[in-house]
């Protein structure tokens, strides 16, 4: 007797294989100690500023400005805007993700969007004063 095996056809392998880099490697142990860094950053964030909300939640709000007033120095936010940037570079610049180009281009359109806004108020309002075009 002849014992025949069916084999299973192998999978089709798709168009575009992603790459093996470090912005798609799950099993990196340093992309995993990014991704666990950017977790702890956003429950610090999230801590500090429910701790914010709670400290002015009890002032009245003429009290409000004298309480801010000291934290937004130049010197603070000028050390936020660093710390800022410093996290940017390492979650998208230094994994090689294409993310800042899709900031740039969402950013370009909505800057350009508002620098031209004016020019359309001005223009819609000359149409509903003279009546069209």
């Amino acid at each position: 007797p002849v014992i025949t095996t069916q084999t299973n056809p192998p999978p089709p392998v798709p168009f575009h294989p992603p790459l093996p880099t470090e912005a798609n490697d799950q099993t990196n142990p340093r992309l995993r100690a990014h991704e666990e860094r950017e977790r702890e950053i956003s429950k610090v964030a999230a801590m500090a500023m429910r701790a914010l909300y709670n400290e002015i939640r009890a002032m009245k709000v003429r009290e409000v400005p004298a309480y801010l007033k000291p934290r937004l120095t130049w010197a603070n936010v000028k050390k936020s805007t660093d710390q800022a940037v410093d996290r940017y570079i390492e979650k998208y610049i230094e994994t090689s993700s294409a993310d800042p180009l899709f900031h740039i281009c969402f950013g370009g359109m909505a800057f350009s969007y508002l620098v031209g806004l004016p020019q359309e108020r001005r223009h819609l309002e000359h149409l509903e004063k003279h009546g069209g075009h």
